[in-house]
């Protein structure tokens, strides 16, 4: 390793700890996303929607919708992967 390499490497081993490194805090990130997404689903308790098709009137329907979309599309993209994936030494040296 160079010099340069050996001096940032050691800078980066005596950095102070992010805020995300400790485990308390993404406990709190994950608490306050939650309390996030309740109070989300309670609001949608608390106004009156005028859907377009009828089922999308249906109580939590577009935060059921976000999440199966969201599934479909890590789903795919993992199919995705084992297509186009290629080996690590697919370029060569």
């Amino acid at each position: 390793m160079s010099a340069q390499g050996q001096d940032h490497a050691t800078a980066k081993a005596q950095e102070a700890p992010r805020w995300l490194d400790k485990p308390g805090n993404t406990r709190r990130l994950f608490v306050a996303l939650m309390v996030v997404c309740g109070g989300l689903l309670v609001w949608d308790l608390l106004y009156h929607q005028h859907g377009h098709l009828g089922f999308d009137e249906i109580f939590g329907f577009h935060a059921a919708f976000g999440f199966v979309a969201y599934c479909c599309i890590v789903g795919t993209a993992v199919q995705l992967r084992k297509l186009l994936k290629r080996d690590e030494d697919y370029y060569g040296e």
